[in-house]
């Protein structure tokens, strides 16, 4: 059953998208500026290990910790859109609160694995001193990857409630304060290795509670900004079931960018020194589709949440098209100037002279990587997260990297180990996977899922909780009204 409304227009629908896609790239933009403002801070340590343990600390942060909390605060995404769309803000606050209940008991483990970092490096053989100082980084970031757990479940709920504005304002504000924290632990109080993850922590800390306050001042969230109460541990194994599958998506994608960076090392310091660069600039231009991304999941979610099946549609032909173009324009941009990158990134002619050939391969990757971000974006807000996880694994562990590694090591020749086309082999091998996860999101999107049927699964889990929610109000009326019978006898 579909809800009659009057029809957007095309230009409506583009402004809706854009109105959340804009913000969101600058906010995520801007916090990876960031952890770049960080990394320049760690280069300019007295000693290599320092470095090199700083560089290893953020590896690890990221895998074990960051790829965990932030995939678990993605089943708000698909929760909360869906929500929005049937006006219940009293539901969108339990799954804020939910959210933040399973970020901090899922700390509790991590915590276990971040603490004993340094027992796994020095088992992997690892560089003792490296790994001390890697230890020394990880645990005083501890603080700031709790704090940015729940900043970003926070900011969920505002991307999906359409108050985008106040992350954005409040990420470029902190991430100047942040150089000022990074100068001053460094230079003035001289805390060495500990210094930027000290302004790590102080920075996300800073975050989560400014926005904490902005949000309970959002009129339009009063119902939806509480302290967690029992009905916020309820319902946790649903919210799991999609925060898990979602928690897989992020890894999966995560980790073989990274085991992109293991196979480069063992083509020479060079092809590492220029992986390395490549996949920071991956990064960098990979903010545009997070952006439309987070954007696509909105309003494809609140549409369906609306019981409007052919809105969510709409808005998702939309998203990819403007996918299609940012992809088409960062491919130009890339191609056109990737001379000009490599001798942005580094001075080594040889590491430079490997980063421009690559970026030849890294511009065509964009014409699948970026239409497939708001591809998942979609898939999240029809609430398909299960579906996402198959299909991400599938591409990346059984295209991308073996495909990559043959590419590398096999195929063609190249200059540094002769044969094997190199690190242009690994970026080969990620084109043929994106393109073979874009072909399964569009089989998918536009054959597999009900469209129809997501409605109505959304509409049932609504009213599962809402008469959830209803049982224990009652219960709770009937033992309120027990006891002032009991006081009055």
């Amino acid at each position: 059953m579909q809800t009659a409304m009057v029809e957007k227009s095309y230009k409506e629908l583009v402004i809706d998208i854009l109105k959340i896609c804009g913000p969101a790239t600058i906010t995520m933009f801007t916090y990876y500026s960031m952890e770049v403002i960080s990394a320049v801070f760690n280069g300019h340590m007295p000693e290599a290990e320092m470095i090199a343990g700083a560089g290893l600390a953020g590896m690890y942060t990221t895998i074990v910790c960051l790829s965990i909390t932030i995939g678990l605060n993605s089943a708000l995404s698909t929760l909360i859109s869906q929500t929005f769309g049937t006006g219940n803000m009293r539901m969108c606050g339990i799954y804020l609160n939910r959210a933040r209940v399973v970020a901090t008991l899922a700390f509790i483990p991590l915590s276990a694995l971040l603490l004993s970092a340094e027992s796994l490096f020095l088992l992997l053989n690892f560089d003792p001193k490296t790994s001390h100082y890697a230890q020394i980084q990880i645990f005083w970031k501890i603080p700031g990857l709790l704090s940015y757990a729940h900043y970003d479940a926070m900011k969920r709920l505002l991307y999906n409630t359409g108050n985008q504005y106040g992350p954005m304002f409040i990420q470029l504000a902190t991430t100047l304060f942040h150089v000022l924290w990074c100068y001053l632990f460094i230079h003035t109080f001289d805390l060495g290795i500990r210094a930027t993850a000290m302004a790590f922590s102080i920075t996300n800390f800073i975050n989560m509670f400014i926005l904490l306050v902005f949000i309970s001042r959002i009129s339009q969230l009063k119902d939806a900004i509480f302290w967690p109460s029992k009905d916020s541990f309820r319902g946790l194994g649903e919210y799991l079931k999609i925060g898990l599958f979602s928690t897989a998506i992020i890894f999966l994608e995560w980790s073989s960018f990274e085991f992109m960076t293991l196979l480069s090392a063992f083509l020479g310091v060079n092809s590492t020194g220029a992986q390395a660069v490549l996949f920071n600039f991956e990064c960098l231009i990979y903010m545009p589709a997070l952006g439309l991304q987070i954007a696509s999941n909105a309003v494809v979610g609140k549409a369906i949440g609306a019981k409007d099946s052919q809105l969510a549609k709409r808005y998702a032909n939309l998203c990819q098209f403007i996918g299609l173009i940012e992809a088409i324009i960062i491919i130009v941009l890339v191609w056109f100037f990737r001379f000009q990158i490599a001798a942005f990134y580094t001075d080594i002619e040889r590491v430079e002279e490997l980063v421009a050939d690559a970026l030849k391969y890294m511009a065509f990757v964009q014409f699948f990587n970026q239409p497939q971000a708001c591809q998942q974006g979609i898939m999240r807000g029809l609430g398909k997260v299960g579906l996402t996880s198959l299909t991400v694994l599938i591409s990346y562990y059984g295209f991308t990297l073996p495909l990559g590694y043959v590419f590398a090591f096999h195929v063609g020749q190249n200059t540094e180990t002769g044969k094997g086309m190199g690190i242009n082999g690994l970026w080969f091998g990620m084109f043929i996977g994106q393109g073979i996860l874009c072909t399964i999101y569009q089989f998918l999107i536009s054959f597999k899922v009900d469209w129809n049927q997501t409605v109505q699964e959304s509409i049932q889990r609504t009213q599962k909780e809402e008469k959830l929610l209803q049982q224990d109000s009652i219960k709770e009326n009937q033992k309120n009204d027990e006891k002032g019978e009991v006081e009055l006898q």
